[in-house]
């Protein structure tokens, strides 16, 4: 059984709010059944109120009680240990995926499948660093600019994979491979 303990005073419009939440997986018929809760109040406050303090907390920050500056308590007990700023994740409304956190990537996919995932992202970026390192080498562009001066080229935004895509779709009449891409768009060579 895996115990959250919570003691909230004046944090964020929560007056008081004193509970032990109790995990236990329990078996029905055969099948695994795990606990789950619902927070709820009428006005979506205690949402708000609740996503700011534990923001806080991961922060290693204090939360607060902005409207009465009344003085602000926060104990959070996981299995009767202080929880730790790495052990809590706010899933917000509005998840921003390219600021993957470890938190993130453990709360939704099981362990099999987040080695996976994370392996075949760090292959990924492996292979997206050689290309860049291939393509800084053919044309002279720094390798830290690589990739911008691509997206740039291609009316991409910002997404690499589109530029390389649409640069290996264009077809050339005249082998420039004698060129180094810098030589010829520098921007100091323009009269």
């Amino acid at each position: 059984m895996i115990n959250l303990s919570i003691n909230l005073q004046n944090c964020y419009g929560i007056p008081s709010l004193d509970y032990e939440f109790k995990f236990a997986n329990q078996n029905h018929k055969g099948r695994r059944i795990e606990q789950a809760y619902a927070i709820y109040a009428p006005n979506g406050l205690m949402k708000t109120s609740f996503a700011k303090t534990f923001t806080d907390l991961a922060g290693g920050k204090q939360p607060k009680e902005e409207r009465f500056n009344r003085t602000s308590s926060a104990v959070v007990l996981w299995d009767g240990a202080a929880i730790q700023p790495d052990q809590i994740y706010v899933l917000d409304s509005e998840v921003d995926i390219s600021t993957r956190t470890e938190a993130m990537t453990s709360l939704l996919v099981n362990q099999a499948q987040k080695a996976e995932y994370d392996k075949l992202v760090k292959e990924l970026n492996a292979l997206q660093d050689k290309l860049k390192t291939e393509l800084q080498k053919a044309s002279g562009v720094k390798k830290n600019d690589v990739a911008s001066t691509l997206c740039k080229d291609m009316n991409t935004g910002r997404d690499f994979i589109a530029a390389v895509q649409a640069a290996l779709k264009i077809e050339l009449d005249n082998d420039c491979a004698a060129f180094k891409y810098q030589d010829i768009f520098e921007p100091d060579a323009s009269g």
